[in-house]
């Protein structure tokens, strides 16, 4: 098992949509981006890559309301692939502090990953990792459960 605890510093996370009308202006906007910006390490050559994420909510979707309600502190716990023959997974919290987010992460096994996907948040009982110790908490309190899957390239 791969450990990463959370990052030693929170980081502003802001997203912007950019409308783009035609290819030229895609091509332009790609080249000045590449310019400034670092290419994301999961790409491959085309500058895609898959990824699948499963988030967690509890019964009343507390989680989804939060964020869609604007709450300034606040989480979501998923567990994401980047390729669908991937032999493990990151389990992550991602919390948020108004614009401020820290991810703590951990990388566990398909196998346990597909149990905790099947209902079995038990399976996180036998790491001794502060995050997985944390998701254990927030699941077996606020009886978490899979609620969306989410697939994009």
């Amino acid at each position: 098992m791969k450990i990463n605890r959370f990052t030693d510093r929170y980081r502003h996370e802001l997203k912007y949509f950019i409308g783009v009308v035609s290819a030229w202006e895609y091509q332009e906007l790609s080249r000045i981006f590449s310019q400034s910006l670092d290419r994301d390490p999961h790409c491959n050559k085309n500058g895609e890559y898959f990824i699948r994420s499963v988030y967690f909510d509890t019964p009343e979707s507390v989680d989804y309301y939060e964020k869609v309600s604007g709450i300034l502190r606040r989480k979501k716990i998923r567990i994401r692939v980047y390729h669908e023959e991937q032999q493990d997974a990151k389990l992550e919290i991602k919390n948020r502090i108004r614009d401020l987010v820290f991810k703590e992460s951990a990388t566990i096994p398909r196998a346990d990953a597909l149990a905790l996907i099947a209902g079995d948040r038990e399976v996180l009982l036998k790491y001794s990792h502060p995050t997985l110790n944390n998701a254990y908490y927030h699941m077996a309190r606020e009886l978490y459960r899979p609620v969306v899957m989410v697939d994009y390239e």
